[in-house]
């Protein structure tokens, strides 16, 4: 395991370093791409959180509670209008979360197979369920 008491300072020293601020506030505003990085999913994954937002905490839990004097015809109107069909509806929006998840582990499984030839299931499933 380990020879030595310096191997063992170096080991803490590099555990205690990852708490540090300055590496954390640096990862934390990197804006750099992974190599990798699907960017095509970016645009897909912003509609679907600003309709999830809108959708469950606008007319779930703000809109009750707004100060309006006419609440009676803006729910008259919100519930009437087709225009804000996306709004009554915001469970919907959880499919676009499932696609983006197929995406992703069909994209992983196909890298898998290029490098490897073959896919390990198992070893695909815990991976998946730890993440």
């Amino acid at each position: 395991m380990f020879t030595s008491y310096q191997e063992i300072i170096l080991v803490l020293k590099r555990f205690f370093l990852n708490f540090g601020l300055y590496q954390n506030i640096s990862s934390l505003f990197d804006t750099s791409t992974p190599k990798d990085h699907l960017g095509c999913l970016d645009g897909i994954r912003f509609l679907s959180i600003t309709w999830v937002f809108m959708g469950h905490f606008l007319t779930q839990s703000v809109l009750p509670h707004f100060p309006i004097r006419n609440l009676l015809w803006f729910y008259k109107r919100l519930t009437q209008s087709y225009a804000l069909d996306a709004l009554r509806n915001p469970w919907v929006s959880v499919d676009s979360f499932f696609l983006i998840s197929g995406i992703l582990v069909t994209y992983l499984m196909l890298k898998e197979l290029d490098r490897n030839k073959r896919i390990n299931y198992p070893m695909m499933y815990i991976h998946r369920y730890l993440r």
